[in-house]
């Protein structure tokens, strides 16, 4: 719900549009991604759109306001699920040879057939290991964050 001091103030509010900076690290300081050396990303307060620890710590905050917040697994990107780990035969990946550990490939979900992104985790000569969780999955991750705008 809008409160109307909430927006004469600038502060974030569920329908505000946020523009910020961030740098994502893991829980020892080993920095993951970050926003800093291009453009602040956007997004509306309440959709979900992005991780929903962070989401509900830009609750209240305002331009120029910086801020540091911890993510858990289960507030953040889920705990890192096994059966999305799977064997495919390598031959289903000659277009895209030469294969590395650590590309992000598009396959299609088991059960939607959505093309979902996955990463190559270990190569055999007969099958490629991928994993369908998000990268960050299991990970609690350390967010930096500096808000740029509020409308």
């Amino acid at each position: 719900m809008t409160n109307s001091s909430d927006l004469s103030t600038g502060a974030i509010v569920d329908g505000s549009q946020v523009a910020f900076h961030f740098t994502r690290t893991d829980q020892k300081g080993k920095a993951l991604d970050s926003s800093l050396d291009g453009e602040p990303l956007s997004y509306v307060q309440g959709e979900g759109k992005i991780a929903q620890g962070l989401e509900e710590a830009m609750l209240g905050k305002k331009a120029g306001d910086e801020f540091e917040v911890t993510v858990t697994p289960e507030k953040g990107y889920g705990p890192h699920d096994e059966d999305l780990v799977e064997d495919v035969a390598r031959e289903n990946f000659k277009a895209l040879e030469p294969l590395r550990t650590g590309t992000l490939i598009q396959v299609p979900d088991d059960e939607t057939g959505e093309l979902v992104v996955a990463t190559i985790v270990d190569l055999g000569p007969k099958v490629v290991t991928i994993d369908r969780n998000h990268p960050y999955a299991g990970m609690t991750l350390v967010f930096s964050v500096k808000v740029v705008a509020v409308s």
